[in-house]
């Protein structure tokens, strides 16, 4: 059925603009200043129509309009509706200063006739690119010139532009239009109208312009050369707080990739701050001052102002004043253990060894950011949740201007002393599915989530939630791969895979996890051949050779674990067509055998939980497999497995065969293969064939030779 789609009325617009200035009136009026009052009152004081084009053309981009390109049904009388709006302000006549912008806004052909205008020689430029056409209308293009053809009667500049920017700042806390309230009304984004309380997204008016000034700020150095930044660096001193040591590191940033490293280090000498000063002792060193560097280092170690900082300065110490070679961070990952996993998960190696601790008879799970942040969210709920600054915001306010513990330090306390896996149910009960801006929401996680409390030491659970409420900004990200939850208690695990390191901020989690009383440790993986990893071997019987047209008739599955046959599956399926006369002559499968067989769809939960984690082998593992993912495609499920391919691994190490069709490689192996074209017949030979590769790689692995045969999807010659 069909989704209808939400009719907008005529003014929408209009609508969505008075709706936010009643939103600010109401929870935001100390910061609306003296000019945000008199735009308001002289706003509403005009004619709706003439409202309506301000808002039509504030929701436009740029400044600068021709008045023949403005054209909406729902404004009949524009002459008199602009005169409306120059009367009261909110449009202007152009200005000299607004050359540059209204050339900007030209098109190539308008381009030309200003440039004709000025008496500029265009022989052979009217076909420039349109960019260039600019760049020689900006260097040449006088506005007395202009203006006395009257080349600008047709242009208007909207007014107090910046007034506006600022409400929408206040409303949506970034730079923004009214966009988000058109998606709301068409019903593609969701809001929290359910929620009747909010509160100020800033505290005070002050705090208010600091955080827009920054916010345009950030515009203008993302948008901006390198060099036109050059102009901001006096005048930092003049910027205000807060923000300040944010906009510090970002024009450093953009400095230093434009090679300005002197200029870069005169930006960054304005902030006490990480990551300012980090950069501030690699620059000095790499300028030769090492004195100055070696003592901001002291600086930094005697009052680090992050962890992250504190090991920054420490390894920088000791690889350039101390002449060790190595960092923590590389003398850690050096000293972790090692565990060896089947080369098949490379594409997934926290999921390979999480499989791999969970059959040793360790649970383990998923956990890295995810885990945290969803402990934290469901912890603090209602802390969290209870206000917001708009029906848009996705995020807690109190997350993101950093005032969360501040404001609920008391509750905060009460819930840590308290803390019982059934804080988490609760919420997951009350609440699963609300957007919360905080995590999202999976089945899963309310079971390892409540586990992982009833066995996790609490004083520990308790210290780093506190310290993920003191700074929720710098606890987002970083935190280990698994978490394993035994009744012997809890730990988590770093996985590195060959050729990976710890990152910085890594690190500073893990040695926070131990601080407040975890065990972590960190585990390389080395990939290789598992003897003891699990294989499903399948083959299938299908009404032909296009897994896009045709279907399954039958499969059978063997599954291989540690040189064994350990299990088997089969079953004929109904296909839901006919078989062709010529498939059943070479299967044996009529359509009578299929009739009353099962679908699919009624197997396929069944037949994935017996591939389970294994690696999906087959012989010509591009058709087997093909067909597999197909069926579970037509229900809409994904189905990815690693896969091993026995023809193209019987081609590599069991060279000069004829053949490597099923039939002949059993016929030379002496494989017993009674009924070929059955599918548990054929899995069973395919399986045989399984051993025989394994203990070759085996052989080669122990002598170091080796190679991967794995991968998401082999290809292989279409025999069988």
């Amino acid at each position: 059925m069909a989704r209808t789609v939400p009719h907008l009325g005529v003014f929408y617009y209009l609508d969505h603009f008075h709706e936010m200035l009643v939103f600010l009136e109401e929870h935001h009026s100390p910061m609306l200043g003296d000019g945000e009052m008199t735009f308001i009152h002289s706003f509403r004081a005009l004619p709706k129509e003439a409202q309506a084009l301000y808002v039509r053309l504030q929701n436009r981009r740029g400044k600068v309009f021709e008045k023949k390109a403005l054209k909406y049904v729902e404004i009949p009388d524009l002459p008199r509706t602009l005169t409306l709006l120059f009367r009261s302000n909110f449009i202007e006549e152009p200005r000299s200063e607004h050359l540059a912008e209204i050339l900007t806004s030209l098109t190539k052909p308008r381009l030309i006739e200003f440039l004709d205008c000025c008496g500029i020689e265009l022989t052979g430029r009217r076909s420039w690119a349109k960019g260039l056409l600019l760049q020689l209308a900006l260097e040449n293009c006088q506005w007395t010139v202009l203006e006395a053809a009257d080349c600008f009667d047709d242009f208007l500049i909207q007014g107090q532009l910046m007034t506006v920017a600022y409400l929408q700042f206040l409303y949506f806390g970034r730079l923004q239009g009214l966009q988000s309230f058109t998606l709301r009304d068409l019903g593609l984004v969701r809001t929290r109208t359910h929620r009747q309380k909010f509160q100020a997204r800033f505290r005070t008016g002050e705090e208010a312009e600091a955080a827009f000034f920054h916010a345009r700020l950030k515009e203008q150095i993302r948008n901006s050369p390198a060099s036109a930044l050059l102009s901001l660096l006096p005048e930092i001193t003049h910027w205000p707080e807060p923000g300040k040591d944010q906009s510090v590191a970002r024009l450093g940033r953009k400095l230093e990739r434009a090679a300005l490293p002197l200029d870069a280090l005169q930006a960054y000498s304005h902030s006490e701050l990480h990551p300012a000063r980090e950069r501030r002792f690699r620059l000095l060193y790499q300028n030769g001052e090492k004195r100055k560097a070696q003592k901001l280092l002291a600086d930094i170690l005697a009052d680090p102002s992050s962890d992250e900082e504190l090991l920054a300065a420490e390894d920088f110490l000791r690889l350039k004043f101390s002449k060790e070679t190595r960092t923590r961070l590389t003398d850690t990952l050096r000293s972790s253990a090692v565990i060896q996993l089947d080369e098949a998960f490379k594409n997934n190696v926290e999921r390979a060894a999480a499989h791999h601790f969970t059959q040793n008879g360790k649970p383990t799970f998923r956990s890295e950011n995810h885990f945290w942040n969803t402990l934290f969210g469901t912890v603090f709920w209602e802390e969290l949740q209870g206000e917001t600054q708009n029906q848009f915001d996705v995020r807690p306010t109190q997350l993101v201007d950093g005032t969360f513990f501040q404001r609920n330090r008391e509750a905060i306390s009460r819930k840590l002393e308290r803390l019982t896996p059934t804080v988490v149910s609760t919420v997951f009960k009350k609440h699963f599915g609300e957007a919360n801006g905080v995590f999202r929401w999976r089945r899963v996680d309310e079971e390892v989530l409540t586990n992982f409390l009833t066995h996790a030491p609490q004083k520990a659970v308790s210290a780093m939630l506190e310290r993920i409420a003191k700074d929720p900004a710098a606890n987002r990200t970083g935190f280990p791969d698994l978490v394993q939850i035994t009744e012997q208690g809890v730990r988590f695990i770093e996985v590195k895979a060959e050729g990976d390191v710890i990152r910085r901020h890594q690190l500073v989690q893990i040695e926070a996890l131990k601080n407040c009383g975890f065990a972590v440790d960190i585990v390389r993986v080395r990939w290789g051949l598992d003897p003891d990893q699990e294989y499903v071997v399948v083959d299938i019987e299908t009404t032909g050779g296009r897994a896009t047209h045709h279907r399954i008739t039958e499969i059978g599955a063997v599954k291989v674990r540690s040189g064994k046959v350990i299990d088997t599956w089969q079953t004929l399926l109904n296909p839901e067509r006919s078989i062709p006369s010529q498939i059943t002559r070479i299967t044996g499968i009529s359509q009578d055998m299929v009739s009353g067989a099962p679908k699919f769809a009624d197997l396929a939960d069944d037949f994935r939980s017996f591939i389970g984690e294994a690696i999906f082998v087959a012989h010509n593992a591009n058709f087997d497999y093909g067909f597999i993912r197909q069926e579970f495609n037509r229900l809409d499920q994904v189905f990815r497995r690693p896969t091993l391919c026995t023809v193209s691994a019987m081609r590599k190490y069991f060279p000069g065969h004829r053949s490597y069709s099923l039939g002949r490689l059993c016929t030379d192996l002496q494989i017993s293969l009674e009924d070929h074209h059955r599918a548990l017949c054929d899995a069973r030979a395919t399986a045989e064939l399984l051993l025989l590769i394994n203990q070759e790689r085996l052989r080669l692995q122990g002598k170091g030779e080796c190679k991967s045969d794995l991968s998401p999807a082999q290809s292989a010659p279409p025999e069988k």
